[in-house]
């Protein structure tokens, strides 16, 4: 389920190309380590996993939801700019 979900991501253009390959990265790993597979997984390996996990999903929910702020506050501020002779400064 995790792919498919990337994968929507991606088609959604909620993210990118590269941090497409970065899911799919951790996708494959998260795979590997959840499962038997006789591969050596590291603890940095996991350690690596998680934080770009976590970055990953600050992207998508903390870091867009704080531009959509800014870019309300952007338009807010441009609609209130009075019409009419501007200041040189």
């Amino acid at each position: 389920m995790l792919k498919q979900a990337i994968d929507k991501l991606a088609a959604d253009q909620i993210i990118d190309g590269r941090l497409h390959k970065w899911g799919l990265a951790l996708h494959s790993d998260r795979n590997l380590a959840a499962h038997p597979s006789g591969t050596d997984f590291k603890e940095q390996d996991a350690k690596d996993v998680f934080k770009f996990a976590m970055n990953i999903c600050d992207y998508i929910f903390v870091l867009s939801a704080q531009f959509e702020d800014f870019e309300k506050r952007r338009k807010a501020r441009t609609q209130a700019k009075p019409k009419g002779k501007q200041s040189p400064i």
